[in-house]
């Protein structure tokens, strides 16, 4: 099953009006609203949404302009002590010292319970209310609901009001959520000046939706006119349940969004906001924070012109530019937009600035060393998925340079000195870039040129003298599994050894070897020697030991019963382990793990393992190799995924029996 979209312009005529549904006034609870303790929606809830209801319309003043105005009003049941974290209600709004700001108002919170068959509440007051200042402008109003319990109800009405100085869209109608949802309904008033685009994302289809023209009076005579209210309704909506291997919950939860594609103002030019792709490559090539900084010819690169145009060969030339530039700044993660401003120079005189003026930097200096290249524009996977059908150029929030070298083109980015040249960061691995040229751009599919591939290797033997198991291990790293550990080395620094050595639980370490973690092209090498104590060693008539050491998966990543989502790995799998284990003195071989295998139906993902023993030289040797080839596999293979995950965690567990003679 794929991700469903709708794109919301049906138009039924008709319906009756878009008024709050009856008996939903606040304050509106009564003793039987207590008497349900188990929800169809899902039965082991520990708490639901009995009612969640936005309205959002547009007004003027003239200190303001237009404004967008939404009206919340939600009602909570708490079934358990586990949900009273529901009792704090965090509102996030921009409050600049100096520009137009958005405004809470007429908020009014009540808790109510039942105490000896009768209701009774308690209000939210100015005291539960706690306004603290974030990062970018952000204030964050924190509301506590006061004799919070695990049989309660909080009910909560309030308005947020955003200029569209600040923001030109309604913020985004979340059906689902962490908790599951009775009654969910949103309504939309849009004037006749406005027009936006509405895409609905997820799995859920609407109960029901309605559309309707109407006189909306937006407080200006000029503005006021016919204008189209929405309204879209779900009933019994399941808590939207996260397991691993999701690129982004935003792109798969059940919800509306918003984009503004035109605005018609009286007395004003029209404006369009989203046309076309074609629209949008020449918006960044004739912009003065994109094109004209990242394409244009410039003075301040000359001397790494010079250091570079001397190496004729152009792959060479191209691997001498990366190494000296890969890590060689201070990168911001924090800004993102892809408008680069015209700090170019500053950038590179500080060694200094946001991702994207650091990769736009090198797109720059690799134009001016006569390289085809051209920037990438992306979202990266936190900041959700890109639809190819709605151009929406504030979707994109990140750049990458797109290099061609005859047949053959590189994704580059140079923010992140682990990784090799041609790897992407992993949050970059979006399946769809927008590349930004002359004569029109085009979308680039961004395909993972690497895997997260481990080889290890043990050598074991059991020291039944001692009591403990010894031995050696041969790890090598490749792609984006070096890419991790030189993240965790250039994190820990002198640390690194010790964090390997907690990694491993109770193993002990010595002689540890590590070798290429500063040679980002080069697979890493870890050796190391082991011990293990072993309290079972005491010369018995059996030995139970598991050849799988402290490699084995221990339980299985996918849980759901049904999961609707793509199971999404970002890239390839390839773990190769082996173990050669001496068979102690004195026993022999009762039993080791058959040789077996699971594989997907199209063998895109397989677990194989083998198991012989060598009498010769006294050993067992296990073999076992974990495959994913497709970074991202759909909903109808999801019980094929996690049969072969319960696989491996079964066959993990599985343990060679030594008998004594």
């Amino acid at each position: 099953m794929r991700l469903l979209i709708l794109v919301s312009f049906f138009v039924f005529w008709g319906f009756e009006g878009f008024s709050q549904p009856d008996g939903v006034k606040f304050g509106r609870i009564i003793a039987s609203d207590f008497s349900q303790k188990v929800f169809t929606v899902d039965s082991s809830a520990l708490a639901v949404v009995l009612y969640d209801y936005g309205y959002t319309y547009f007004t003027y003043d003239e200190h303001n302009g237009i404004k967008i105005n939404t009206d919340y009003h939600t009602k909570k049941r708490i079934l358990s002590t586990e949900a009273t974290d529901l009792g704090v209600l965090d509102i996030v709004y921009y409050n600049p010292d100096y520009k137009s700001k958005q405004s809470i108002y007429n908020f009014k919170g009540r808790t109510y319970w039942l105490e000896n068959g009768l209701v009774k509440s308690t209000e939210v007051t100015s005291k539960d209310i706690f306004d603290t200042k974030l990062q970018n402008s952000l204030n964050n109003r924190k509301i506590t609901f006061p004799n919070v319990t695990g049989d309660c109800i909080l009910e909560y009405t309030y308005t947020i009001s955003t200029p569209m100085s600040v923001r030109d869209k309604p913020y985004p109608w979340y059906f689902q959520d962490k908790y599951p949802v009775v009654y969910s309904e949103y309504t939309i008033g849009f004037p006749h000046f406005l027009d936006y685009t509405m895409l609905m994302t997820g799995y859920l289809p609407l109960d029901n939706h309605k559309t309707e023209k109407r006189n909306i009076n937006v407080g200006h005579t000029e503005l006021d006119g016919m204008g189209s209210f929405y309204k879209y309704i779900l009933n019994n909506i399941p808590s939207f349940k996260e397991e691993g291997y999701i690129s982004d919950r935003e792109n798969f939860i059940s919800k509306i969004n918003f984009e503004l594609v035109q605005t018609r103002i009286p007395g004003s030019t029209p404006r369009d906001y989203s046309t076309t792709w074609n629209a949008i490559n020449s918006t960044l090539i004739d912009s003065e924070n994109f094109g004209r900084v990242i394409l244009r010819k410039t003075n301040y690169l000359k001397d790494y012109t010079n250091q570079f145009k001397g190496i004729a060969d152009k792959k060479e030339r191209l691997k001498a530019v990366y190494k000296t530039l890969n890590g060689a700044f201070e990168v911001d993660m924090v800004q993102w937009s892809v408008f680069v401003k015209n700090e170019q120079k500053k950038v590179l005189d500080n060694k200094k600035g946001t991702a994207n003026q650091v990769n736009g930097l090198f797109i720059s200096l690799l134009r001016e060393l006569d390289f085809d290249a051209n920037p990438v524009i992306l979202s990266r996977r936190s900041n959700g998925a890109i639809n190819r059908n709605f151009p929406m150029l504030d979707s994109f929030d990140y750049i990458i340079a797109k290099v061609n070298l005859g047949d053959e083109t590189i994704l580059i980015d140079i923010t992140d000195k682990t990784l090799p040249m041609g790897i992407l960061p992993f949050d970059c691995l979006s399946s769809t870039g927008f590349e930004v040229k002359q004569g029109g751009g085009e979308f680039v599919d961004i395909v993972p040129k690497s895997k997260y591939w481990t080889t290890t290797s043990y050598s074991t033997a059991i020291d039944l003298q001692n009591k403990r198991t010894v031995g050696k291990v041969d790890r090598n790293y490749i792609g984006y599994s070096g890419v991790s550990l030189r993240k965790n080395y250039y994190t820990k620094g002198k640390d690194f050894a010790a964090e390997l050595q907690k990694s491993l639980s109770t193993y002990t370490i010595e002689d540890l070897e590590v070798k290429n973690i500063e040679d980002s092209g080069q697979p890493v090498s870890v050796k190391y020697s082991f011990s293990h104590s072993e309290e079972d060693f005491d010369e018995p008539d059996f030995i139970y030991f598991n050849p799988m050491m402290s490699e084995q998966l221990e339980k299985n990543p996918f849980t759901l019963d049904d999961r609707r989502y793509p199971v999404d790995f970002g890239y390839g799998y390839e773990d190769v382990f082996s173990n050669t284990i001496k068979i102690p003195v004195g026993y022999e071989v009762e039993y080791i793990p058959k040789s077996e295998g699971f594989a997907l139906p199209d063998k895109s993902a397989s677990y194989i393992y083998r198991a012989s023993v060598d009498k010769t030289k006294g050993e067992i040797v296990i073999l076992a190799r974990h495959s994913i080839k497709n970074p991202v596999y759909y909903a109808d293979e999801y019980q094929h995924l996690k049969e072969l995950f319960g696989y491996m965690v079964k066959k993990n567990s599985e343990q060679i029996v030594f008998k004594k003679k």
